[in-house]
């Protein structure tokens, strides 16, 4: 691969210019090449498991097997969080204020930890297999398991389960609430639902488009009803959704399996992640109208602009940044990546830059 490779995106502004003709469209530069790679030994190669998550505070979380590691993206420092006595880490959440996290295991218990103090807070039990999701909304944490159940639960009461959503036929593997709290879950039995309450008896919408496991389910930041979800091998699509009345809006042919998948945070822009045989990021424009379902508009459009190469093992999931333009990649090479992909949200370009540009401390998260 060369590595000054460049892969250009032309985003283009119309007004009105009253002072001579319009100027030239802006072109954005995507590096083809991850500007800092972490050695990340003990990474499972399961492509159900959900390894690494950013917080608000920019400390990364990334499960190696199980033992959870601590990255500060600030200052560069690792730590241990913790290690489990048996079996292995399959999911991680940070709660919105980036202190504290959630952490799912392979034995179907959910852990809360303190990070700050290095310190278990809670361990809720109640699935019967492994924990294949969670998620937050507020004070509420659920979670999705082997036993094809959605437990809500709310951390501040003694009684903590307060929901039990059953829609799925198989293991759950991903989920992810929207700021209105609207859950998505992703299940091994192919399909998406959708739900807007923890009491719902069944899903308020059963999206069956998918052939294979979706694992990867990410709602839209600027519009509220748009979902994408993406499928396993055996289907390697890409979704988006019209959550709001349950309608396909668009699908394309990934190539490959897809396991994870984040937003910009301002672009009508998403990243994918897939497996074999070049288990790569695709960067895709997505052009929308309106998906209002009050509003008529036209299909959406999904193209590819870029495509970014340098993990030899297939990636297991994706972490973005506080300011939304760093993607953090955990692969089954036992590399963790960092690519500057996206436009970084306004008022927050110095905190990104001065990542990207800073030093190396560390060439393993251990």
């Amino acid at each position: 691969m060369v590595r000054n490779q460049r892969s250009v995106i032309r985003v283009y502004f119309f007004s009105s210019n009253r002072d001579g003709p319009p100027k030239r469209p802006l072109a954005r530069v995507i590096p083809q090449t991850a500007f800092r790679v972490l050695d990340a030994p003990g990474l499972v190669d399961d492509f159900y498991i959900h390894p690494v998550d950013w917080s608000s505070r920019n400390v990364i979380a990334v499960a190696l097997s199980g033992d959870v590691h601590l990255f500060d993206a600030t200052d560069g420092r690792s730590f241990p969080l913790f290690s489990l006595p048996s079996g292995h880490v399959t999911s991680l959440k940070w709660t919105a204020e980036g202190s504290h996290i959630s952490v799912g295991t392979s034995h179907g218990e959910l852990q809360i930890w303190d990070s700050t103090q290095r310190k278990l807070l809670r361990s809720l039990k109640g699935h019967d297999g492994r924990v294949g999701a969670v998620a937050w909304h507020d004070h509420i944490l659920s979670s999705g398991a082997s036993d094809a159940e959605i437990h809500h639960h709310d951390v501040r009461v003694r009684d903590a389960l307060v929901g039990n959503l059953k829609g799925h036929e198989d293991l759950v593997c991903g989920l992810d609430y929207n700021e209105d709290g609207v859950l998505a879950s992703g299940g091994n039995d192919n399909t998406v639902c959708i739900w807007e309450s923890r009491m719902q008896e069944r899903p308020l919408h059963t999206l069956v488009q998918h052939r294979a496991a979706a694992k990867a389910v990410k709602w839209c930041p600027w519009q509220r009803n748009l979902l994408a979800s993406g499928g396993g091998s055996a289907d390697r699509q890409i979704c988006i959704w019209n959550a709001s009345s349950g309608r396909l809006a668009k699908s394309v042919d990934a190539e490959s399996q897809v396991t994870d998948i984040v937003w910009a945070l301002q672009d009508k822009e998403l990243v994918t992640a897939h497996g074999y045989s070049r288990n790569q990021l695709s960067v895709w424009n997505l052009h929308s109208p309106s998906l209002s379902p009050s509003v008529p508009s036209t299909l959406p459009s999904l193209t590819k602009s870029a495509d970014l190469e340098g993990h030899t093992g297939r990636i297991l999931g994706l972490a973005q940044s506080p300011d939304g333009a760093l993607v953090a990649s955990a692969s089954a090479d036992e590399t963790l990546r960092f690519w500057q992909i996206f436009t970084p949200a306004a008022g927050e370009k110095k905190k990104s830059d001065r990542y990207e540009n800073s030093t190396p401390r560390l060439r393993s998260i251990r």
